[in-house]
């Protein structure tokens, strides 16, 4: 497998990194090692609150996490609203590059007052508070803020986190962002999980992009089973593949497409793994520009077999937002769909 994408080990771009959270893969081979069935899942490590340098209070909180209950990664439902939370406007603290994306889209993100390193889609100005994994309380309780928005891995909220939010009267809010009707409920619950009247004002935009990504869904529930296979490569050096059960292969069947891996989550390849899948082409989704697509094709296609097979039907999608899991999928599944088939 390509690894825990909130992993510090992990192999892939920070977009994988942070926009595909708690999804806890296994690093093995995909043939090799997985016996023909779903591979075998471990939880991502648990993360911890970077320790405060002045603020006691903070660090009361991380020595007495476990005591406060954590909201579940599935549920994106707000803990403990504080009525000020809604009364004045949204200071958002953002743990998760997806919904940052999101709150830009809808547009909130001059509401967001500290994010992680990775949320590329916010001004560098804003401070960063960390991840999930690996937070500054200090630093979140500096910004003053009246929500904090995680994007929850498999195991739920750090308990030192959710004793940080209960402690300061912050409201805290957890959504899971696998699939793209995970995103769509986490687009629809936004503007109640803000409340008052910039929840208000983010709702027709949040109510359309919803209907779109539940559009996206119903597409993808649809597609033939002679459509072609296609393999979706998220990283090409190694070779990582978006499986069964994530938000890429849910935009690729909403774009005509089957997934070519029946694996779960996102495992590794070799070019031996291509050959035996035999997909009827090859896709490559990019959120950056750092390699031509000549690079791409070459590390791919590797042996005069692979290009001679798959020459004619190797693709480069590229999108800034193509491997978060956020609002902006309504963008990246039009690109996949205008791909030539």
């Amino acid at each position: 497998m390509i690894g825990n994408p909130y992993d510090a080990a992990v192999r892939v771009r920070r977009g994988i990194i942070l926009g595909l959270a708690g999804l806890g893969l296994v690093a093995a081979s995909f043939l090799g090692g997985c016996g023909g069935g779903d591979s075998p899942t471990v939880p991502p490590k648990t993360g911890h609150a970077t320790s405060p340098t002045s603020d006691p209070t903070s660090s009361d909180v991380r020595r007495n996490g476990d005591q406060s209950p954590a909201v579940g990664p599935a549920s994106g439902r707000t803990a403990s609203v504080p009525e000020a939370a809604t009364a004045t406007a949204p200071r958002i603290v953002s743990l998760s590059p997806a919904i940052s994306r999101t709150l830009v889209d809808l547009g909130l993100g001059d509401a967001i007052v500290a994010r992680t390193p990775y949320c590329d889609s916010v001004p560098a100005s804003i401070p960063v508070a960390g991840t999930h994994l690996d937070f500054d309380a200090e630093r979140i309780v500096s910004v003053a803020p009246t929500h904090l928005f995680v994007q929850a891995p498999a195991q739920g909220v750090d308990p030192a986190l959710s004793a940080l939010a209960a402690e300061r009267g912050i409201a805290l809010t957890a959504w899971k962002l696998e699939r793209v009707q995970d995103v769509a409920a986490l687009v629809r619950s936004l503007p109640d999980a803000i409340g008052g009247a910039a929840g208000e004002r983010a709702r027709p935009a949040a109510v359309a992009r919803a209907d779109a990504l539940d559009a996206l869904d119903r597409r993808a529930a649809a597609v033939p089973a002679t459509a072609p296979r296609a393999l979706l490569l998220v990283t090409t050096d190694p070779l990582g593949a978006a499986g069964a059960g994530t938000f890429l292969d849910d935009l690729a069947r909403a774009a005509g497409w089957r997934n070519a891996v029946t694996h779960s989550g996102y495992p590794s390849l070799s070019h031996e793994d291509l050959v035996r899948l035999d997909p009827d082409l090859v896709v490559v989704v990019r959120d950056t520009s750092e390699r031509d697509d000549a690079t791409l094709r070459a590390q791919v296609l590797a042996t005069d077999a692979l290009l001679a097979r798959y020459g004619a039907s190797f693709r480069v999608v590229r999108d800034p937002d193509a491997l978060l899991p956020s609002s902006a999928l309504v963008d990246v599944a039009k690109k996949l769909a205008e791909s030539p088939r």
